[in-house]
């Protein structure tokens, strides 16, 4: 059996670090967290969260993104501190950035993000693939800076080439991690401003079968949009405001999920 722990959009927020924030997206990240978000996502959620999960022994932790507020050096900071008990604890981590941890093009910024993802997962590669006797995960990184309008991602030839080649040489199951959903489709202008722009073809991909399990995150209320094998796509939701993670399952060719809540 395979044990997989999955969360995600913790969205740990800090006081703007530099007067270089004053002048780009970051200070409306910041005042929209600050007056809008501030009683709704809750970071002890976070801090309970972490023992629980050790308590679960898993084989895998996946983490669907959306680590910081506005991808500010002190944010990614904050984050590292309180997940510490889980690189500590030798357990994979498989983490992919959200749209808020790609905010803007502020070098300090880039740099703290790379530097995260090599601190919680030893790589900053934009895909790769992790092996399990069970199955196989492919990571796509999909978030890049966009207008402060804008959250969406964008599934570039690179990813496509990658699920491509990955699919075709496929010998057990595979599962997709990505910040972005690939399967629900949000309607109107709100979901133009959210959406994988090229998530039709990564989409193909899991109707044909080929990709078994979508795990992502970027969507706050976790939904479950799966076949009677558990096949599909399971969103996480995010952790700091609805207060669950969830514990996935993989046994006689069937994926099984579970929430786990923090209160």
């Amino acid at each position: 059996m395979l044990k997989i722990i999955h969360f995600s959009d913790i969205h740990i927020s800090a006081p703007l670090g530099s007067a270089a924030a004053l002048f780009d997206k970051r200070v409306i990240g910041y005042l929209n967290g600050a007056i809008f978000r501030r009683h709704a996502y809750r970071q002890e959620r976070l801090e309970k969260a972490v023992p629980m999960i050790l308590e679960e022994k898993p084989d895998v932790i996946v983490f669907t993104g959306d680590a910081t507020t506005c991808s500010q050096p002190e944010e990614f900071e904050k984050a590292l501190d309180i997940l510490q008990p889980l690189i500590k604890s030798g357990i994979p981590i498989l983490y992919t950035p959200g749209n808020h941890d790609c905010y803007v093009k502020d070098k300090k910024c880039v740099a703290a993000l790379r530097d995260f993802r090599i601190a919680l997962t030893g790589s900053d590669a934009a895909q790769s693939r992790f092996e399990t006797g069970e199955c196989s995960f492919l990571i796509f990184h999909s978030a890049v800076p966009t207008s402060p309008v804008l959250s969406c991602g964008y599934f570039s030839q690179e990813s496509v080439d990658f699920l491509k080649k990955e699919c075709a040489e496929k010998t057990k199951p595979l599962i997709a991690v990505s910040h972005f959903p690939w399967v629900k489709v949000e309607k109107g202008i709100a979901g133009s401003r959210r959406k994988l722009y090229g998530a039709e073809t990564a989409r193909e991909y899991v109707d044909s079968g080929d990709i078994d399990l979508v795990l992502c995150g970027h969507l706050h209320t976790p939904h479950d949009l799966v076949d009677w094998t558990g096949r599909g796509e399971i969103c996480a939701g995010s952790l700091t405001k609805k207060g669950i993670f969830r514990r996935i399952t993989y046994a006689d060719d069937m994926f099984h999920t579970e929430n786990i809540y923090t209160n």
